[in-house]
């Protein structure tokens, strides 16, 4: 009998054994958004002033669009839009907020700091926010700062500014506004500049998807910036890179950033989920690899440099790894 329990013994350790977790694989891109759609789904909606009520009456209001996003670790995607009066309207910001507890947040930029807090149907933009931040997107003596009241209804567009995307971007003395449009179908994305020796001539190029995000950086060290634009494809999950090179502080010019990818590896590996970093003279671009449809939990990391060419600058991968 001894012999018996012996082996039946070893035989529920075995099965124990067996039913110990598996390490967990890293969670897609997808699996990120689809978790961030949950946790902040209740602050998710559009919010206005009090003059919105008013809007029937010629009052200037501003509403705020908030939604999720999986760009990079950011919790929030807000989008800040005011009437659009024959003036230039009140306020505009388009920004990416990170999550300091579930109700606050904060959107980080050049000018400094804004502090979201959301309480049941209220959303406050809170004064103790750098102040340079709560007025440098608006005109006129106007702030952020305030409390906005979330819509149950639809958000009423016929009177809002109608850009999708809108970035004002400063280098040194150089200042550019990035405002993104559609018309008849048609997306359209401007740069403006200001400060530029010879020809501040706006750009204009044409674009699908959504922008996510605009950067100015110098990166080929002429001591004149790029500007970068992150797209989101409306097709799929990739997210692409347009924009234009200063040149010698003078005018802009288009550059080209690869659409594709020469190695087939990397072709068959990729789904999309761009992230994208800036670091010192290179763009590095970070992207989950999948096998046969599935993450396998590996991610791939490209480097890219701006290069000189005949026609226009061009970015060139030099290294990629996985990890």
């Amino acid at each position: 009998m001894k012999k018996v329990y012996l082996v039946m013994y070893s035989t529920l350790l075995l099965a124990l054994a067996c039913k110990e977790p598996k390490e967990k694989t890293p969670p897609s891109a997808e699996q990120s958004k689809e978790e961030s759609e949950v946790s902040f789904q209740n602050v998710i909606g559009a919010y206005v002033d009090a003059a919105y009520f008013k809007k029937d009456e010629g009052y200037d209001w501003v509403a705020i669009k908030v939604d999720t996003t999986s760009y990079k670790n950011y919790a929030l995607q807000v989008s800040i839009r005011s009437r659009n009066a024959i003036k230039k309207p009140t306020c505009t910001l388009d920004g990416f907020a990170t999550a300091l507890n579930d109700s606050t947040f904060e959107i980080k930029k050049d000018v400094g700091t804004l502090r979201l807090q959301f309480n049941e149907d209220k959303l406050s933009i809170l004064k103790d926010s750098d102040e340079a931040a709560l007025f440098y997107y608006c005109s006129g003596g106007a702030s952020l700062a305030g409390l906005y009241t979330k819509l149950q209804q639809s958000l009423d567009t016929t009177q809002i500014d109608q850009r999708s995307f809108v970035q004002n971007l400063r280098y040194d003395t150089l200042f550019f506004e990035v405002s993104g449009s559609e018309s008849d179908r048609k997306k359209t994305v401007c740069i403006k500049p200001a400060g530029l020796e010879l020809k501040n001539q706006e750009v204009q190029m044409a674009y699908e998807g959504n922008i996510v995000d605009a950067q100015i950086t110098d990166l080929n060290q002429d001591d004149s910036p790029e500007i970068l634009l992150f797209i989101k494809s409306a097709k799929d999950h990739s997210i692409n890179v347009q924009g234009v090179s200063v040149n010698n502080r003078k005018s802009m010019s288009l550059f080209a950033f690869p659409d594709g990818f020469s190695d087939s590896l990397l072709t068959q590996s990729y789904k999309g989920y761009d992230q994208y970093e800036i670091k010192n003279d290179t763009v590095l671009r970070t992207f989950p690899e999948y096998q046969n449809g599935t993450p396998s939990g590996a991610t791939y990391t490209l480097k890219y440099t701006l290069i000189d060419g005949e026609a226009m600058r061009s970015f060139k991968m030099v290294d990629f790894a996985k990890d």
